[in-house]
């Protein structure tokens, strides 16, 4: 296999961490949720913000490290930067999305009960 096929498999495995990464992320503030609900929201808002920041900043970098030419450490630690940022962000997302899906099911849930 040449240097561009480990290259793809390496990015490939990057971005299904990221997912996996983000992924467990909500599933872990789910149970933490039940505990300190506002906390868990504000830890994934901040999360957010700071992967869409991340990626962006990431996005940026590769694109002006890989027209200049410069050695590929650098695109290394920009394309890390554009997936980690995007696993944070997704995991702060993911977080948002569970945690107030499953407040939204309680509340509905409470109203049943009421009725």
């Amino acid at each position: 296999m040449d240097a561009g096929g480990w290259t793809y498999l390496l990015d490939v495995g990057g971005w299904l961490l990221a997912v996996a990464g983000a992924v467990a992320e909500a599933r872990v503030n789910l149970i933490f949720a039940g505990f300190q609900a506002d906390a868990v929201r504000r830890r994934a808002t901040v999360l957010t913000i700071v992967g869409i920041i991340a990626a962006l900043a990431g996005c940026v970098a590769l694109s002006t490290v890989a027209t200049t030419g410069t050695v590929s450490l650098a695109r290394a630690v920009a394309a890390a930067f554009l997936v980690g940022g995007v696993g944070a962000g997704l995991g702060g997302i993911l977080s948002l999305a569970v945690t107030s899906g499953a407040r939204y099911a309680a509340d509905r849930l409470a109203n049943l009960d009421h009725e």
